[in-house]
């Protein structure tokens, strides 16, 4: 009976975690990448930011993606792709220092934040940490010209 109920919950568990990554790729991930797939790696001189956090969308249903979305920045925009665990259905999306309208800094109650608004057909996104210091910083040099 023990064996049957494992054979059992493995598929199911495997099942439910699809679902569950598909589902949030419709909720967020699918609007952001609206043409902007990157059909390239970031170039090795990208700078890599690793377990980031970021948030797609607002309002009632956000796609939240904590601490599990790696980033690289180069000198023409933002690579975004989720962890390997997370990956399937999250092609790499690459958004052009140009495609971001405005980044307002925002403070929650423990870290400041970072949110991005894009074209009107896409989301915005809020980047937390390391991340959204960084894209702000060098979203602002690109916006003055230099790198």
């Amino acid at each position: 009976m023990f064996f049957a109920v494992i054979l059992l919950f493995i598929p199911a568990f495997i099942a439910l975690w699809l679902g569950v990554i598909k589902l949030i790729s419709m909720m967020g991930w699918q609007k952001l990448s609206g043409g902007r797939l990157s059909p390239e790696f970031p170039p090795p001189t990208a700078e890599k930011f690793t377990m980031q956090s970021l948030r797609i969308g607002s309002g009632f249903s956000p796609a939240n993606y904590n601490n599990c979305m790696n980033g690289w920045i180069d000198r023409n925009g933002l690579y975004l792709q989720p962890t390997f665990v997370f990956k399937l259905f999250h092609p790499l999306v690459y958004l052009r220092w140009n495609d971001i309208a405005k980044i307002v800094p925002e403070t929650g109650l423990i870290m400041e934040h970072f949110r991005l608004e894009l074209d009107a057909n896409r989301p915005q996104v809020t980047l937390y940490g390391r991340l959204g210091e960084a894209v702000s910083k060098r979203w602002q040099n690109a916006q003055r010209g230099s790198y």
